[in-house]
C-alpha cells in the first residue's frame, strides 16, 4: 500500500489527483556465500485517477548491510509500460537467527517523469 499523485495534461488543462494505491511487488533474493543480492519490480498499480496502471518500477540490485538491503530504481522499457525514471528502495530481512531471511519488509519511492510519484511499503514472504 502506498500514496501517489498524478498529473494528466499540461498548463491550464492539467488535472492533478492523489490518494492511496495498491500494487504487486516481486522480490528476488539470491543467497550466496559472499554475494547476497535482492532486486525486484513493482507493477499492477491500482486505486483510481491518481495512478497509471501502466506504471512499472524496477528495483535495481541492492547493497547488503547485515540483513538490510538498499538500492535505486532503474529505468527500463517494455511495450505498454511507463517505467519510473528515478527513486530508491530498501528492504529488511526477517526470520530465524543465523539463517537466510525468510521474508522482507521494505519501502520505496519512485518518480514517473513529470506525470507523478509514488511511495509505499511492502512485505514479501
Amino acid at each position: 500500500m502506498g500514496y501517489s499523485h498524478r498529473t494528466v495534461g499540461e498548463g491550464y488543462d492539467a488535472t492533478t489527483s492523489s490518494g492511496e494505491f495498491t500494487a504487486n511487488v516481486m522480490l528476488e533474493a539470491i543467497f550466496g556465500t559472499s554475494d547476497t543480492t535482492v532486486s525486484g519490480s513493482i507493477s499492477g498499480f491500482a486505486g483510481g485517477a491518481h495512478v497509471n496502471p501502466a506504471w512499472q518500477v524496477t528495483l535495481g540490485s541492492g547493497n547488503r548491510t547485515e540483513n538490510a538491503f538498499s538500492g535505486t530504481v532503474t529505468d527500463g522499457s517494455a511495450h505498454g509500460k511507463q517505467f519510473a525514471t528515478s527513486g530508491a528502495w530498501d528492504a529488511h530481512g526477517y526470520g530465524a537467527d543465523g539463517k537466510d531471511p525468510s521474508g522482507f519488509v521494505g519501502a520505496f519511492e519512485a518518480a514517473f517523469g513529470t506525470e507523478g510519484e509514488a511511495s509505499g511499503v511492502c512485505r514479501a514472504d
